[in-house]
């Protein structure tokens, strides 16, 4: 078999190539949008939910020319505006640790004069949310905010829960698209190779024959052998993920990657199966 192997491979080395390189590329897609919505998935629920409790969310928006100030009065009222958000039990803290699964802690009077410090009101504000409000109630706050020249909108957690479950989704399905129309490309190269190799190697092919190797065994070793590329691609992706991509593969992960493989290897036993079937009938 290796006089075989070494024949395909001097006369399709490219077409093995192309494949190494469409596969690995592949997973690269579908690994970097699919596994972003499934690790942000809880993420995006908890903003379902308090969309549903139709909770307000403050955003880091760049609106104008707003320029910097540091009105102490404008500040204060600020600060008494809150307080009697506070007092209704309307403002929560912690937003940022909620989202990845923690609890919201209700903003006290302590913590608000703590956070709204000059030069932390961006960050703070960003970890609240605020709930059982109007958008009416909303707005003095807003004009306040505007007042400081801070960047900041107040927006109802729908309108982020539908920007952010829109982005996820849509990109994993971009990244599902992008992949079948290579999956489809990857399977006619893959047919190519499997023609190819009893073309070019047909009386290499007839002299094993002669010497006894069954065409189980013949099946069994084209079959590893055209998959092979898949296969290198595939460890050469799972070891890059661990050793330069920042975040690595989650279970969820190797389920769909090891999928996905696993029918491009279905593929190949097939066309073999076929192809060795066409012998025995011959």
């Amino acid at each position: 078999m290796t006089a075989v192997y070494w024949l395909v491979l001097k006369k399709r080395w490219y077409v093995f190539l192309v494949v190494f390189v469409i596969y690995f590329f592949m997973n690269l897609l579908i690994w970097n949008e699919t596994s972003q919505f499934i690790r942000n998935f809880s993420k995006v629920q908890v903003m379902k939910i308090e969309a549903q409790k139709e909770s307000f969310d403050f955003v880091y928006t760049p609106l104008s020319n707003l320029t910097d100030s540091d009105m102490e009065p404008t500040r204060n009222k600020l600060i008494e505006q809150f307080s009697e958000l506070i007092k209704q039990d309307k403002v929560y803290t912690n937003k940022m640790e909620y989202l990845d699964g923690g609890e919201l802690v209700l903003l006290t009077e302590d913590e608000l004069k703590k956070q709204f410090s000059p030069g932390l009101l961006i960050i703070s504000l960003n970890d609240l949310i605020l709930r059982d409000i109007t958008l009416s109630d909303t707005e003095p706050i807003q004009a306040t905010i505007r007042e400081l020249g801070d960047d900041v909108e107040i927006v109802p957690f729908q309108e982020q829960y539908d920007k952010t479950h829109q982005y996820y989704r849509d990109n994993m399905l971009f990244s599902l698209y992008v992949g079948s129309f290579l999956t489809l490309i990857i399977f006619l190269l893959l047919r190519w190779l499997v023609v190819s190799t009893w073309r070019i190697c047909e009386e290499e092919i007839k002299v094993l024959r002669l010497v006894g190797l069954s065409y189980r065994r013949l099946s069994r070793a084209v079959t590893f052998f055209l998959y092979s590329p898949i296969l290198l691609a595939l460890l050469t992706f799972i070891i890059s993920a661990h050793t330069i991509f920042y975040f690595g593969l989650i279970l969820w992960d190797y389920v769909y990657l090891l999928t996905l493989a696993a029918l491009q290897f279905l593929w190949v036993t097939i066309m073999i199966s076929r192809r060795v079937k066409g012998e025995l009938d011959a």
